[in-house]
């Protein structure tokens, strides 16, 4: 008798624990999540494309990942600005330019004048 009652709880152990076995494995919550933000972030590096990362946090609003992507998105915007910002500077409005060109030479006259000046004082005899 005891053989028996031993034998009908293993055999609804197995029962139990085969449907878990041949179940195919699934993955784990968050892992396409994971997939895309890691796709956008090589998008990110490698192109300097913000499209994806915005697109991720749009997607995913409360995935942790998502604060990550956000502040991705905001480097990569101030970034593009402080680039923006520099190129404008460099380039200097041609009337700006041709104003410093026309004081260089100015200078320079100057500059030959007093170098004459000071031979003529040097030569006269004291």
């Amino acid at each position: 008798m005891r053989l028996i009652v031993v034998f009908a709880a293993l055999w609804v152990l197995v029962g139990c624990s085969v449907p878990a076995l041949l179940q195919k494995e699934k993955p784990c919550p968050g892992q396409n999540e994971q997939d895309q933000f890691m796709s956008a972030l090589d998008q990110f590096i490698k192109n300097r494309q913000l499209t994806a990362l915005e697109k991720f946090q749009q997607r995913y609003p409360s995935s942790p990942l998502s604060a990550h992507a956000r502040s991705l998105v905001q480097y990569g915007q101030l970034h593009n600005q402080d680039l923006g910002g520099s190129q404008s500077s460099n380039q200097q409005p041609d009337s700006e330019l041709e104003t410093l060109r026309n004081e260089n030479q100015l200078l320079n006259e100057k500059i030959e004048q007093l170098k004459k000046l000071l031979i003529e004082l040097e030569q006269r005899p004291r």
